[in-house]
């Protein structure tokens, strides 16, 4: 018994793969580096301060 793999068989990720082709490859790399850059930014984000007291005395004096 040697079960063949078909198109059937697979879950939606293995079918989208298979028959994406060269594409769907491009497209999960993109998506990881572009999951990697939100991830830096928002950490990039968290760690910035914001001195509040100052803040507001600028937008005071641009009103």
């Amino acid at each position: 018994m040697n079960p063949t793999v078909t198109v059937d068989n697979m879950n939606f990720i293995q079918r989208a793969f298979a028959e994406g082709g060269f594409v769907m490859y491009v497209i999960a790399v993109i998506a990881i580096l572009a999951l990697f850059v939100i991830i830096e930014r928002m950490m990039k984000l968290k760690n910035l301060a914001v001195d509040k007291k100052s803040s507001l005395t600028r937008s005071s004096e641009w009103l």
